[in-house]
């Protein structure tokens, strides 16, 4: 989860991350070397900043500059019908924060199925064995299960 104290910057709460001055927020360093064929170019990650482009200085107490915390957090979602084992639900932006401010990863969500002891699964159906008498159906008496409600959940 993103560090509450720095909204996720890294940076102490009253400060803010600074541009890099190795690189001047690039994140790379481009060195040009003289050889016998002419110049060549070549271009790396930035040692100071690590290619982020900014430095901290005063770094978060809480999240150690890093802007993200362990934590645990709820997420509410809707589990559309046909749904069966096996599948995978993606919810986007709700998996690991990222460091500093990047874009969360996305949370992904494996579809398992626990036995119930009254339903059948046959494909998409579901299947429920009831036994009823003939007068009780005629006469609407049935009860879906032995919670005996009339207007049973279930």
């Amino acid at each position: 989860m993103a560090c509450e104290p720095c909204n996720g910057s890294g940076a102490a709460p009253g400060s803010s991350p600074t541009t890099c001055t190795t690189c001047n927020g690039s994140g790379q360093i481009v060195r040009i070397a003289n050889t016998m064929l002419g110049q060549m170019q070549t271009a790396s990650t930035c040692p100071t900043c690590n290619g982020e482009g900014t430095t901290i200085s005063k770094k978060c107490q809480h999240c150690y500059g890093e802007g993200i915390v362990k934590d645990d957090d709820i997420v509410t979602i809707k589990i559309p019908a046909g749904v069966m084992e096996g599948m995978q639900l993606n919810v986007s932006g709700r998996g690991s924060a990222a460091r500093r401010g990047g874009i969360n990863g996305d949370l992904i969500i494996l579809i398992e199925e626990a036995e119930h002891p009254d339903l059948v699964r046959n494909e998409n159906d579901l299947i429920y064995n009831l036994y009823l008498s003939v007068p009780d159906a005629i006469l609407g008496r049935a009860k879906c299960c032995a919670c005996a409600e009339k207007d049973c959940p279930m």
